[in-house]
């Protein structure tokens, strides 16, 4: 089984003037979509900070992305989504030992 891991897309980062932003979620969605078809993970990483403060409308996934009630997700308050989380617990046992960024 593999995995497809989205991070930190939360509406406090998206909902500003980024390059080629419609492309960048296009692909995501079509990268989820892709991954639900063929049975795969889908984890959502969730950054928490002084700027994303848990709870809030920042905070919150894009509302823009296909995320549903099976998907997993993971909070995170460091950089990286491995620091203080379960990330590598889950995609261990199940992934193919094949890192994509």
């Amino acid at each position: 089984m593999e995995a497809l891991v989205i991070i930190d897309v939360q509406n406090g980062l998206m909902n500003k003037d980024l390059f080629k932003k419609e492309e960048f979620l296009k692909n995501i969605n079509e990268a989820i979509i892709e991954n639900r078809k063929n049975n795969n993970l889908i984890i959502f990483i969730q950054h928490n900070s002084k700027f994303l403060i848990k709870g809030s409308n920042d905070w919150e996934i894009y509302s823009g992305l296909n995320i549903n009630k099976n998907d997993i997700i993971i909070q995170k308050k460091h950089c990286s989504a491995f620091n203080e989380t379960n990330l590598k617990k889950i995609l261990i046992p199940k992934a193919n030992h094949q890192l994509c960024w």
